[in-house]
């Protein structure tokens, strides 16, 4: 990293990713025909990930993934340092 930075800095690749999706999603929520379908969507999706069994996916996945760290660690496979 630079010298100063102020934390990650971008690609043109990813700022360019990012302006077509806010682009796009600004448009689909000024279009009057699909904002309710739109918005509905949004709820359904929103419902989705509140359901228990996809909390105890994510919570499995995380506990396993702090667990493997944890293991690393003990056995000085993994440094909690940020720099080689």
């Amino acid at each position: 990293m630079a010298e100063g930075g102020a934390g990650m800095q971008l690609t043109s690749r990813e700022l360019a990713t990012g302006i077509v999706v806010v682009t796009f999603v600004l448009l689909s929520f000024l279009s009057d025909k699909d904002r309710k379908g739109l918005l509905r969507s949004c709820l359904r999706v929103v419902k989705a990930f509140a359901t228990w069994k996809v909390w105890t996916v994510v919570l499995s996945y995380l506990i396993f993934v702090a667990a493997v760290v944890v293991l690393a660690h003990s056995v000085e496979a993994w440094s909690g340092a940020l720099s080689v």
